[in-house]
């Protein structure tokens, strides 16, 4: 059944993988985006899907966006290039309260390990070049999401570390 998503990080390439197959399956789209340029022009322009420009900071957008008629959640959103600070998860602070104002019946926040710490015992490595232990492919990221984006999904209220097999 087609489903109205709400969509941080869609500028990204996981988002933009996730856009396409989304609006495949039928879904119609809401994008929070800083910059609409980065976006393809097949999803931009494309009659399911509302592009809301703004950032994480400003409240009347992500009321906006969040008001908009969406009942999924969706996070891909990453820092933006070598930001410093906590912009997601301030972001979150802010939206999750108007995500249950409104009544979304699912929300799913995607991450990767990729804040380094100086408590940290391991070598930096990048995901799939064989040391690591871990590969996940952006399309079986996207498939994963759209399956458990379900409210019957036994991994609601769970974190769980996806990965290619």
């Amino acid at each position: 059944m087609p489903e109205h998503i709400l969509i941080f990080g869609a500028t990204g390439l996981s988002g933009i993988e996730f856009c396409f197959s989304a609006l495949q399956q039928g879904h119609q789209l809401t994008l929070l985006v800083r910059s609409p340029h980065k976006l393809p022009r097949e999803i931009a322009s494309n009659v399911n899907v509302t592009v809301i420009e703004g950032t994480f900071e400003d409240v009347k957008k992500l009321e906006q966006a969040a008001g908009a008629g969406p009942q999924i959640f969706i996070s891909f959103a990453g820092p933006p290039g070598m930001s410093k600070g906590t912009h997601i998860t301030n972001a979150m602070k802010l939206i999750f309260p108007m995500l249950v104002a409104n009544k979304y019946k699912r929300a799913m926040v995607l991450g990767t390990c990729s804040y380094p710490a100086p408590q940290d015992k391991v070598n930096a490595t990048y995901t799939g070049y064989g040391d690591d232990g871990l590969f996940l492919s952006r399309k079986g990221m996207v498939r994963w999401v759209l399956q458990e984006m379900c409210e019957d999904s036994p991994w609601v209220g769970k974190a769980p570390a996806i990965s290619n097999h």
